[in-house]
């Protein structure tokens, strides 16, 4: 019996390293919708703040919080997926095994 055929779940993981390392870029392209508001919102925050002269720490927390958040969901993500990979994996080593000891 050949390996089990993972490349489906291999090309999804690969995608989610991918969204996860343009996070950890700051790029906006991997964020939901939601999270994409959360983060301009705080940008235009942060630049009301530094035309007015002041503090942009709450800004910068906020934004920070966005991209942490983001980094979360794609972490949590990637293991699903290497989880799920791993019981395709086992269910075929299972299989094979039942195969070779039926004498």
């Amino acid at each position: 019996m050949a390996r089990p055929n993972t490349r489906k779940i291999d090309h999804k993981i690969s995608d989610a390293r991918d969204r996860l390392a343009a996070v950890q870029n700051r790029e906006l392209t991997p964020l939901t919708g939601r999270e994409k508001r959360k983060a301009l919102s705080a940008m235009a925050a942060g630049s009301t703040q530094v035309v007015r002269g002041r503090s942009t720490s709450r800004a910068d927390r906020r934004i920070d919080r966005v991209w942490d958040e983001a980094a979360d969901r794609i972490l949590t993500e990637i293991a699903e997926l290497e989880s799920e990979r791993r019981s395709i994996v086992r269910e075929a080593g299972d299989k094979k095994s039942a195969r070779i000891a039926w004498w």
